[in-house]
């Protein structure tokens, strides 16, 4: 059984073909933000106990603070934009990272601080 890595999108000698990688990073992102919304709720809504809230903080924490780089860097070593779109890159990378950054920030006020 072959695995399609493809996910729907062309791909091209020249890296191009990028309609796949942004189905499959919108879904990676997606699922993330909700997982993420999800925890935060069950935390604060008072479902963890003080041990298993630090615990689930400190974890969504550091998959938080290495998981959105380290993809960032995959994504740009193995799908490079095409020549003509080094700018709409830059521009998605540049949300893409903000949005990661006052998520992570959001986190760590809720997690470590006092509140």
């Amino acid at each position: 059984m072959a695995i399609d890595t493809n996910f729907g999108g062309d791909v091209r000698a020249d890296g191009g073909g990028s309609g796949g990688v942004r189905k499959l990073e919108l879904l990676l992102w997606t699922a993330a933000v909700l997982a993420t919304g999800a925890v935060l709720f069950y935390v604060v809504a008072g479902g963890a106990g003080a041990g298993h809230r630090r615990a689930l903080g400190k974890l969504l924490f550091v998959a938080w603070t290495i998981g959105p780089p380290a993809w960032f860097l995959i994504r740009y070593r193995f799908w490079p934009p095409a020549p003509g779109q080094t700018e709409s890159f830059r521009i998605e990378q540049g949300l893409a990272r903000s949005v990661w950054a006052g998520i992570l920030v959001l986190m760590a006020v809720i997690f470590f601080g006092h509140w």
